[in-house]
């Protein structure tokens, strides 16, 4: 307000527009020439003052907009597909080509077992195709059957279904002892421990211990499928003995002398079966891609039980730890961008795959985003990139 001293001094009033917001107007003085002067002076003073308010409150409003903000998290790299490669019959092994990290080529060989027991087997079946055939050419093709023959091979069957029966009987029994429910109980009490761990709740010792629980199931469940195994290639070479002798006995009954060859077709293909397995001792790479994971030497295998899982790089997958707020907005086939650990580094723009909603370790959600792999002859799987995720 003007001053009683000075009836041409400029007055500020306040006028407001809305809760809370204060506009200051000038008063315009009364018309003398100078004093005109000054009060345009100041009124675009006021102007650009109002202005950059504005424009400064504008920014800051962009600034914190939501759709600029975003979050960027470590990723561990995967190959975007992996093959295991199972063992094809029991045995230790004896021989580790190659190790994990190594890049390998399809039909590489990766490892040797050793089946002491089969590798007999393949040496008694030879040895009895060759018996089979000399006595065949000693009697020639229409030798007689003799009733002690066929006798032999009624008491051959009769053997058979014995095997068969006791055999099947022992798989069912050894069925209900390969559950995996115990491993997975003494897995997820490990997890929880080691939750626990990371916030301070529980002791190193006691996550040894579970996880000793771990390894101690996993070794008997490996043992008793190793065993249940064996007990179904018994019951399978029962069945297979069941319908050689079957056949034996209608051709002994009907056609005399055509005993000798069924015997032979019978023995040859024992010793195919048999090679086909002596076959897998040898181990080889099914494509081409980087071993993860690799088997020590001496160790012994069931038929089934996972050796080694070879990667193949021509696609990528990104694994990253997300909190469960992060968890929450994050959608399958939301755009993010992905930073390649290449040198020098490669941003690729991707979509979310996969949102594991299963917690690790009690805290992180996992997100998995899959790219093709821009460099498939850099080894960049088992290293880290990064994934932006917008907001």
């Amino acid at each position: 307000m003007k001053s009683p001293l000075n009836p041409n001094a400029v007055r500020i009033t306040s006028s407001r527009r809305g809760p809370g917001e204060a506009v200051l107007s000038p008063v315009p003085p009364a018309d003398n020439g100078a004093e005109l002067l000054a009060w345009r002076g100041v009124k675009a003073f006021f102007v650009l003052t109002v202005v950059a308010v504005a424009l400064l409150t504008g920014a800051r409003s962009r600034a914190s907009s939501p759709a600029s903000r975003h979050t960027v998290l470590p990723a561990l790299v995967h190959p975007g597909r992996v093959e295991e490669v199972q063992a094809g019959t029991p045995g230790r092994i004896v021989a580790v080509r190659v190790r994990a990290g190594q890049m390998v080529q399809m039909g590489e060989v990766l490892a040797e077992i050793e089946n002491p027991e089969l590798q007999a087997d393949v040496r008694l079946a030879r040895q009895r195709l060759d018996l089979v055939r000399r006595r065949a050419a000693a009697e020639g093709k229409n030798g007689s059957v003799s009733s002690a023959r066929l006798k032999a091979a009624e008491a051959q069957l009769a053997a058979a279904v014995s095997a068969r029966n006791s055999a099947r009987s022992r798989v069912e029994a050894a069925a209900a002892q390969t559950d995996e429910s115990a491993l997975a109980r003494a897995r997820g009490t490990a997890a929880n421990i080691r939750g626990l761990v990371d916030r301070r709740l529980a002791t190193a010792a006691e996550l040894v211990a579970a996880e000793l629980t771990v390894e101690n199931e996993r070794q008997m469940l490996a043992a008793r499928r190793d065993s249940r195994s064996r007990l179904v290639q018994e019951r399978e070479a029962a069945e297979n003995q069941i319908e050689i002798a079957r056949l034996q006995i209608a051709t002994l009954r009907v056609a005399p002398g055509a005993g000798q060859e069924l015997d032979i077709k019978e023995a040859a293909s024992l010793l195919e079966k048999l090679e086909r397995r002596l076959s897998a001792l040898v181990v080889v790479a099914p494509v081409a891609g980087l071993v993860t994971l690799a088997p020590a030497p001496g160790t012994a295998v069931g038929e089934g039980t996972v050796l080694f899982r070879v990667g193949e790089l021509d696609r990528l997958i990104f694994e990253v730890a997300v909190s469960p707020s992060l968890a929450r907005e994050v959608r399958q086939g939301d755009p993010v961008t992905v930073r390649v650990p290449l040198d020098p580094p490669v941003e690729v723009e991707a979509r979310v795959d996969e949102v594991e909603w299963a917690p690790r370790s009690g805290q992180a959600y996992t997100v998995r985003v899959g790219i093709p792999n821009p460099d498939p002859a850099a080894l960049v799987a088992g290293l880290e990139g990064s994934v932006a995720f917008g907001h």
